[in-house]
C-alpha cells in the first residue's frame, strides 16, 4: 500500500489485488509476512488466463553453458583511467554527485 495520494482505487476504492510490495512511498506494514511470489499456499491473486493469452514463458532458450574461469581479469584499470583521463573536474563532479 502506498501513500494516500499515490494508492490505486481498483474497484471503488478498495486496493488492487496483486503481490506488489517495497514500492515508492510505502507507508505501511507492508504486507507483514505474506508472501509475495505466486504461486503460494495463500490462494491469493491468480493470473487472468481466461482469455487464452497468458503464457508463463513465450521464449524458449537453447543452447550450451559454460564456465569460464575470471579471475585474473582486470575490471578495473578501464574505469580508472576513464575517470582520471578522460573526465574533466565538472564531469567527475556530477558523476559521483548522482
Amino acid at each position: 500500500v502506498n501513500a494516500p495520494i499515490n494508492m490505486n482505487n481498483g474497484n471503488g476504492g478498495s486496493p488492487s489485488s496483486n503481490y506488489q510490495r517495497d514500492g515508492p512511498m510505502t507507508v505501511t506494514n507492508n504486507g507483514g509476512g505474506a508472501p509475495n511470489y505466486f504461486p503460494n499456499m495463500f490462494h491469493g491473486p491468480r493470473p487472468n488466463v481466461m482469455n487464452g493469452n497468458h503464457k508463463w514463458h513465450a521464449d524458449t532458450v537453447t543452447g550450451d553453458v559454460e564456465r569460464v574461469e575470471t579471475g585474473d581479469e582486470d575490471n578495473f584499470s578501464q574505469c580508472h583511467d576513464f575517470f582520471n583521463n578522460v573526465l574533466n573536474d565538472a564531469e567527475r563532479d556530477r558523476l559521483t554527485s548522482n
